[in-house]
């Protein structure tokens, strides 16, 4: 994700928790981020925000989203069994 994209979901997060980041914060948590797509980062945070009153830290965040792409994957697999594109054997 560009630095744009992540900045949109930092806002979001900030704005759910109430809490403001520092420049220095976004660049470093940006690091770890950037490989991550948009789409699942804003699911992930959406999903913590649904779970938890307390702000997650960048590594509960990081769990939530690779939870969040395993979950993805899965249901597409899961879905190329049901059309019978993956064979069960």
């Amino acid at each position: 994700m560009n630095q744009a994209e992540f900045a949109r979901c930092m806002k979001r997060l900030s704005s759910f928790y109430f809490k403001d980041f520092s420049s220095d914060d976004l660049m470093a948590w940006y690091e770890l981020f950037k490989d991550i797509k948009s789409k699942t980062l804003e699911q992930a945070i959406t999903d913590i925000v649904k779970e938890s009153k307390f702000m997650p830290n960048i590594n509960q965040l990081l769990e939530k989203c690779r939870s969040t792409t395993n979950s993805f994957y899965l249901a597409i697999i899961d879905k190329m069994f049901k059309r019978k594109e993956i064979k069960d054997e």
